[in-house]
């Protein structure tokens, strides 16, 4: 290809991209604005916006319906498609949407309650660095829900999720090395370290 070719590509190239952040950039704007109309209590707007843009494959969105058919809130509570939509979202790598499909496995909300297939959704988010799952999985892990029971595991995944600011795995933490548990002796030092750290302003 000529250099007069690959410079036209290239800015083809860069055409392209161009329309398609500004097309994601709309699409934000967009939820930001049905966002606010429900702040606003234009719920019939808000809702109407946020469906639309659900319908479009909008992740955020996807997510947002979700999560309000599941608290009944500005729509009747309806465990279908709560799940429809946060399975949805998830399924676009939306994490907090992974995180609650999870939950909704744990939960039985919506669907048949499956741990096994819960922990699947939460060791994507584990392996990834999100607090939230690393201490749900921790839990699993602790008391066998969709594992198998092991208590090295658990102590890893609590530690991981500590150390990123998870505050309840702070102070579970802190317990463990209190008392002794998850395999691990009584450690004075390590239990004052993990309870300074859950007292310090709350990340999660």
């Amino acid at each position: 290809m000529s250099r007069a070719g690959r410079l036209a590509r290239g800015g083809a190239l860069l055409l392209l991209a161009s329309v398609l952040l500004s097309g994601c950039d709309a699409l934000r704007t967009r939820y930001n604005q049905a966002l606010w109309q429900l702040l606003q209590g234009h719920s019939a707007a808000g809702v109407a916006e946020l469906q639309a843009l659900a319908d479009a494959g909008y992740a955020p969105a996807q997510f947002r319906l979700g999560m309000m058919y599941r608290a009944g809130q500005h729509l009747p509570q309806d465990a279908s498609l709560a799940l429809r939509w946060i399975e949805r979202a998830a399924r676009q790598d939306q994490v907090g949407a992974q995180y609650w499909l999870a939950r909704f496995y744990f939960e039985g909300f919506g669907v048949v309650s499956d741990a096994a297939h819960g922990v699947v959704w939460l060791r994507r988010l584990a392996e990834r660095g999100y607090a939230p799952a690393q201490f749900l999985l921790s839990d699993c892990y602790e008391h066998g829900r969709g594992v198998m029971a092991d208590p090295a595991a658990a102590l890893q995944w609590r530690i991981a999720a500590a150390r990123a600011g998870h505050r309840e795995a702070q102070r579970t933490l802190a317990e463990v090395y209190r008392r002794g548990g998850l395999g691990q002796v009584p450690d004075p030092h390590q239990a004052e370290y993990w309870q300074r750290q859950a007292e310090l302003p709350a990340l999660f």
